[in-house]
């Protein structure tokens, strides 16, 4: 899977316009520093960050609880098994 390019990624997630502003213009900068000057941080982007990280937070991801493994341990053992059997170790296209 290729990286998602940040502008694609900025898009999607930012609709503010005064905050897509000022990431436009830190971007600006970035392309003209060098790879190691440091720059202030910005209160606005921070609060973005902030904000986002205490939303997702709140949010659980999609639990595997109650998933029955057993299925998919069997296959890997029968697999690993089968592999490991004399004569089974040539590769075919």
């Amino acid at each position: 899977m290729a990286p998602m390019q940040f502008r694609v990624l900025a898009d999607a997630m930012v609709t503010d316009p005064a905050l897509r502003q000022i990431i436009a213009e830190l971007l600006t900068i970035k392309r003209t520093a060098q790879e190691s000057e440091y720059g202030q941080p910005s209160p606005v982007i921070n609060a973005f960050i902030a904000e986002e990280l205490m939303r997702l937070e709140s949010t659980s991801p999609p639990g595997t609880g109650g998933t029955d493994f057993s299925v998919l341990d069997r296959l890997l053992m029968e697999t690993v098994l089968r592999l490991d059997a004399p004569g089974t170790r040539t590769l075919s296209p």
